[in-house]
């Protein structure tokens, strides 16, 4: 996969690990002619986009937890008789949810994948925290509910406790062997630090939005100052995320307009983040 040829373009994570550029993400809302809350529609789409991505030669697929794509994930690997060394997969646990639920989730995460088989289990690639807070029970279930809905919130801010005690269980899951490398997603400068503090692995990875409309450039400029410390365990390799959803009157942009066309714009952030050095996450689309 990672070879060293121009075939599958990598980076090297602080780790140490090899992550192909470009991944196929399977987020639910991607699929836009699956009304809310239809998971039968949404995993027989995730499904199709991934055995499409693994029949171009993609090689990195990217899921959750809570995206509840990831059995289909499994179904596209298996049926397409690719060897898992020639895959790379990404999933995440849904936030910083303390030391025996992140352990749980990545057990769930594995049997989902289809990662224990006949010579026991096999390994996540890349395993993240999805998100620095905790989703409140009822809208882990049922988003759409008034409980979590604005004014009110869907989620519980993580405290220091919660980040670092979630840290803690993501290291020894890759001391086990079943995670070979681990990150967070959309953690800010304040929870990077309190996660530092009790870090003794890489954070391989922040998972950032990252595109010519958005980009934190303070949070560029801690993370490249901590990859170049000699204590450092933060990447300066994130990955972005940009629509690839096409609207209907935006089929035909004209160059000045590509930056608010979702079609153009998701190609000028590929070729944008490409040449600064950063590793792309494609959302699926069906137009």
């Amino acid at each position: 996969m990672c070879d060293g040829s121009d075939k599958v373009p990598c980076f090297k994570l602080h780790g140490g690990s090899l992550i192909p550029q470009v991944a196929m993400g399977t987020w639910s809302g991607s699929y836009e002619d699956c009304k809310s809350g239809d998971f039968t529609c949404v995993k027989s789409h995730a499904r199709f986009a991934t055995e499409n991505w693994l029949h171009i030669g993609g090689t990195h697929i990217d899921g959750a937890n809570d995206y509840r794509t990831q059995t289909s994930i499994a179904e596209a690997l298996q049926s397409s008789g690719i060897s898992r060394e020639d895959v790379f997969i990404t999933t995440k646990c849904p936030g910083a949810i303390g030391y025996q639920a992140t352990i749980q989730c990545a057990d769930d995460n594995l049997q989902m994948l289809g990662q224990f088989g006949t010579n026991g289990v096999a390994y996540i690639d890349l395993l993240l925290v999805h998100f620095p807070f905790t989703m409140k029970p009822v809208c882990r279930f049922h988003r759409e509910s008034p409980e979590c809905q604005p004014p009110n919130t869907s989620f519980t801010v993580s405290s220091k406790k919660d980040l670092q005690d979630t840290w803690r269980a993501m290291e020894e899951l890759k001391r086990i062997g079943v995670v070979k490398s681990i990150g967070v997603s959309d953690y800010n400068i304040e929870q990077l630090t309190d996660t530092l503090e009790v870090a003794t692995q890489p954070i391989d990875l922040n998972q950032v939005e990252w595109n010519p409309k958005k980009h934190d450039e303070k949070m560029l400029e801690f993370c490249t100052k901590k990859s170049n410390s000699t204590t450092g365990v933060v990447s300066s390799w994130w990955r972005r995320r940009f629509g690839t959803r096409r609207p209907s009157g935006q089929e035909n942009c004209s160059r000045s307009q590509c930056i608010n066309c979702p079609g153009r714009f998701a190609m000028v952030s590929a070729a944008w983040c490409g040449s600064g050095g950063w590793h792309s996450e494609s959302r699926t689309c069906r137009w």
